[in-house]
């Protein structure tokens, strides 16, 4: 398998879902990313706990937990990553996928991280 850069990526971080779900002229509805018309978001609360389900190209949902961080200038949002269970910023979608992880992702110029296989374990690995 080549391994997959960020430069390929589709990038999800808890701000970009923000801005598709709160964005000026958004129809009462449409729950769509503001660049990509395949991917749509909805927020989830069950028992105190957030998610967003996340809908690629009609396949079924990804349910994305969210974890929100106190610190000492306000929150912090993020992810949990259902590959490695680790607690991202930003997840990922390879080309031609319909699952977001964090994939230990590199960039062109880096080193390949220990421990990717992990995460690549399941429905796209």
């Amino acid at each position: 398998m080549q391994r997959p850069f960020i430069e390929n990526c589709f990038c999800l971080t808890p701000k970009r879902v923000d801005e598709s779900l709160n964005r000026i002229g958004r129809r009462i509805g449409d729950n769509t990313d503001f660049e990509r018309k395949d991917i749509r978001y909805d927020y989830e609360e069950v028992n105190d706990e957030y998610s967003i389900l996340a809908t690629v190209a009609g396949n079924e949902p990804q349910r994305v937990r969210l974890e929100t961080i106190e610190t000492w200038f306000g929150e912090r949002q993020y992810f949990l990553c259902e590959g490695c269970n680790a607690r991202r910023h930003k997840l990922f979608l390879l080309p031609g996928g319909h699952i977001f992880r964090c994939f230990k992702l590199d960039t062109r110029n880096s080193i390949p991280r220990p421990g990717m296989e992990e995460c690549l374990i399941g429905p796209e690995g």
